[in-house]
């Protein structure tokens, strides 16, 4: 019983280590360093808390580079990217390419409409990313967005 369960331990260990944290830790291996070279088609609908589109909502695209484990590098930001407006319905759609990006987040902004701005992570939505196979296009993102406070 004892051999089965470290030996189970040790196998999880040893298959977090190779493949990384998508987490808060966000540490990066040779594994999962460089993120999918391809395009990748993001659409959505942004919508309130009673399911009414949000018109002219801006989504931002944001791409850092965190630094393979064992580096001592902070996160270096690569940019951040206006990529779409919604629509009359609260659609949205648009393509981008990660490029040298291993973490990338959507930015949800309609401050002027008085909602509060939301952040999505894609890097899990975008799919595995060990040893470099192919990802998942397209990814959907529906928001519902909360009045500001």
């Amino acid at each position: 019983m004892k051999k089965t369960t470290l030996a189970f331990l040790g196998l999880t260990l040893g298959l977090i280590t190779l493949t990384g944290c998508t987490g808060p830790c966000k540490f990066m291996t040779v594994f999962n360093y460089c993120p999918h070279e391809r395009s990748y088609l993001v659409y959505g609908r942004v919508v309130d808390l009673e399911c009414n589109p949000v018109e002219n909502c801006k989504i931002i695209l944001i791409k850092r580079k965190f630094a393979l484990l064992g580096q001592k590098n902070q996160p270096e930001d690569l940019g951040q990217y206006h990529v779409a407006l919604t629509d009359k319905t609260g659609d949205y759609s648009f393509c981008f390419e990660p490029l040298k990006a291993n973490d990338v987040w959507l930015y949800f902004d309609a401050g002027d409409k008085g909602y509060a701005p939301q952040f999505v992570e894609l890097n899990h939505l975008m799919g595995p990313t060990f040893l470099q196979t192919s990802g998942n296009s397209p990814i959907i993102v529906d928001m519902t967005l909360e009045k500001a406070m």
